[in-house]
């Protein structure tokens, strides 16, 4: 059964880019009372502790410079912390379907990179915008904000010394990415599929590594996950200066027809929107090609996906682990000082069950003692019978007449 993606399009809160004065006057929203727990414990932490994930389909919101509130949608997120060696890097992306492309895949990514030397701070919050449910039955979802309050404005990336043009259908998208690359502050809404406990955990870390309370020891850039040369299949990217119009979505019409159309490459070092149907002479698959490339995204987005249910699993089966383990530790605790008791209670009960023979083998040997004594004063000795015999022989000679 395939699975289908989507969004809630959750509408655009004015009072959510009210960023005058934020550090000095309210402070954001990061009041919870678990991230001032780990703020207060973020120094003493002795383990180490590795954000390392991605958001998908996710939708940015943003304040223009005439006060126009903009956003973008399936734009895609990667967030990574390293608390052991203090580095991190963070990615904003979108795919933008090329023009001209003969290869097997023709879209490529347009990245802002955004640098922790830049960031002034990182809050997570929760959604004022989540929706009611369709149904009694359905529970109401939760969704997760993060606001970036930059110094400097995101660095953007585009593929290195290749003309890069968007068709018509992701033309917008580009437009509204260099627009965001002018910005300093914004609000992602987090796709909520797939959001654990675990992945909550690394949002709350980021809040408190970059709490606008807490400004020592800030991360700096991881320069091997920030290295361009590794961008678009080893090709390498550049970062493009927005006073240089490098990219542009504007239609040129095509030079006259003069010979075989020279490669893109060669025709130009900028970066051109051009959309002109004619141009590069695409062939009647260019719109197979483009369907498949789809069905491969959207079979992508399917394994991510599946990826992330299976790492919820994966969680879940070790918060059980855990929990058994501990409760073994309390079994073995319990019996270890079962048997200690039992151990004690044995050792008391022999010491009195000794006592008590001790005590009945006094009690006779003083009872046979009397016995003999008794038996004494009934049996006479040699020298009472003696003096007895004597006794009744004189009585004897005192009965004979004298005169006999």
């Amino acid at each position: 059964m395939p699975i289908v993606l989507f969004y809630l399009n959750q509408g655009i809160d004015d009072d959510r880019f009210n960023f005058g004065n934020q550090l000095e006057g309210n402070s954001p929203r990061t009041s919870d009372a678990e991230i001032s727990a780990a703020l207060s414990n973020y120094e003493s932490l002795e383990t180490t502790a590795i954000v390392d994930v991605s958001y998908r389909k996710n939708r940015v919101t943003w304040r223009a410079a005439n006060g126009e509130t903009k956003q973008i949608f399936d734009l895609s997120l990667d967030l990574y912390a390293n608390t052991a060696t203090n580095t991190s890097i963070f990615k904003l992306y979108s795919y933008i379907i090329r023009k001209g492309s003969k290869g097997r895949s023709n879209k490529q990514a347009v990245y802002l990179f955004i640098h922790p030397e830049n960031v002034r701070f990182i809050t997570c919050e929760t959604s004022r915008n989540a929706r009611r449910p369709k149904s009694k039955a359905h529970k109401p979802q939760t969704y997760y904000e993060l606001h970036f309050s930059l110094a400097e404005c995101p660095n953007l990336v585009v593929p290195k010394d290749r003309a890069f043009e968007s068709k018509d259908r992701t033309r917008a998208q580009l437009d509204l990415v260099q627009e965001l690359a002018s910005a300093t502050d914004f609000v992602v809404h987090l796709n909520s599929t797939g959001i654990n406990a675990s992945k909550l955990d690394d949002l709350r870390l980021l809040g408190c590594m970059f709490s606008p309370t807490f400004t020592e020891h800030r991360p700096t850039t991881d320069f091997r996950r920030a290295n361009l040369a590794t961008l678009y299949a080893g090709n390498g990217g550049e970062i493009v200066g927005m006073n240089r119009g490098v990219v542009q979505s504007i239609e040129v019409d095509p030079p006259p027809y003069v010979g075989p159309a020279p490669d893109s490459c060669m025709v130009s070092n900028e970066y051109h929107g051009d959309d002109s149907e004619g141009d590069y002479g695409d062939d009647d698959g260019g719109d197979d090609e483009e369907e498949e490339e789809e069905d491969n995204s959207a079979f992508a987005n399917h394994v991510l996906l599946l990826l992330d249910g299976l790492q919820a699993h994966f969680n879940v089966v070790e918060r059980y682990f855990d929990g058994m383990e501990r409760r073994l530790d309390g079994l073995e605790r319990c019996v270890q000082q079962r048997r200690h008791e039992i151990t004690f209670a044995l050792a008391m009960a022999n010491r009195h069950y000794n006592n008590n023979k001790n005590n009945s083998n006094d009690n006779g040997s003083n009872s046979n003692g009397g016995n003999i004594n008794s038996n004494n004063s009934t049996v006479q000795s040699p020298y009472q019978s003696t003096v007895a015999q004597n006794t009744t022989a004189t009585q004897r000679d005192e009965k004979v007449p004298q005169g006999v």
